[in-house]
């Protein structure tokens, strides 16, 4: 009997059965002929393994079908959770005009009483969360931790859309934390300059630190022009020079003296005037090494050896 049920012939089903298959499914009977055919066959799938299932097909199928007559079609993910009015005996008062109301957004959202026909754009204002730490000197314990936490909603980023999502808070829950946190106006106005004072001193150390460190970012508008203070002259035998050092910085400066008299006739820086020859006679001629290729540069252009720049009358 097992062989003749286990061949292949007895496990075809009728044409009848394949025509039915797509809309039907699977076919089960509780007959205990099919019972005894198909626990040898496919024990897996027994009638009554399979029995133990179909209450909770039956809820599942039934619950579905229920949403989507009750919502028009539409699918559970989709649906929008809405909490049910405040029943009368518990409905809050407004603060403004002192009436109880049923739905509110600003209560809603924020559990601030205040029903819609009160609500105001200007004194019902929203503030962002960096703004609020920022302005009234709060820390995110202040908002999050201390009791009871203070509500915000989410809203996209208006300024770019992939950066984070903003979280808004109600402006005037936010000033009554902060006058429980510090205490009064005073305070925080105190504390504000308090940070801000340090701040300011925190950048000037900084900016000094910066000065010693990069001389390049040292700005030379903010200051005067430096004027140097020479000390007395040094004068060099070997290299027949003279130098000397400024007396509140390190410049040092290093130049040549020649007198008159050490000129001659051809040599002379001369133009042919009495006046330039008189000039001649008490002038000591100074020569700065760091100018000399200017002078010389100068001197070929104008074809003569005389700059009245590099003269000193004594």
């Amino acid at each position: 009997m097992k062989l003749i049920l286990t061949s292949i012939k007895h496990k075809r089903k009728s044409p009848v059965y394949y025509l039915l298959k797509k809309r039907l499914g699977l076919l089960s009977s509780a007959g205990t002929k099919w019972q005894t055919c198909r626990k040898i066959l496919t024990p897996a799938l027994h009638y009554n393994i399979r029995q133990g299932f179909i209450q909770t097909f039956n809820e599942k199928t039934e619950k579905e079908e229920a949403y989507k007559t009750a919502f028009h079609g539409l699918a559970d993910d989709n649906l929008v959770t809405q909490e049910p009015p405040v029943l009368e005996p518990d409905q809050p008062i407004c603060k403004k005009c002192k009436k109880p109301f049923a739905v509110s957004w600003l209560f809603d959202n924020f559990l601030f009483k205040c029903c819609n026909s009160c609500k105001d754009l200007e004194e019902h204002k929203l503030i962002t969360k960096t703004e609020a730490l920022n302005m009234y000197l709060l820390r995110d314990y202040d908002l999050d931790k201390r009791e009871p936490p203070l509500k915000y909603i989410i809203r996209k980023n208006p300024h770019n859309v992939r950066w984070g999502e903003m979280k808004l808070y109600l402006q005037l829950q936010i000033e009554e934390r902060a006058l429980e946190v510090w205490g009064s106006e005073e305070q925080i106005k105190e504390e504000r300059q308090r940070r801000k004072d340090k701040k300011k001193k925190y950048n000037k150390h900084l900016k000094e630190l910066r000065m010693s460190m990069r001389s390049s970012l040292y700005d030379r508008t903010s200051v005067a022009a430096h004027v140097h203070e020479f000390g007395p002259e040094t004068y060099n035998k070997e290299e027949d020079t003279y130098s000397r050092n400024c007396l509140t910085c390190s410049y040092a400066e290093t130049f040549e003296k020649i007198n008159y008299g050490e000129f001659s006739g051809q040599n002379c820086p001369t133009d042919n005037s009495s006046e330039l020859t008189g000039v001649f006679a008490g002038a000591v001629w100074i020569r700065p090494f760091h100018v000399q290729h200017l002078q010389t540069r100068r001197l070929n252009r104008k074809n003569s050896f005389y700059h009245p720049q590099l003269f000193l009358f004594l």
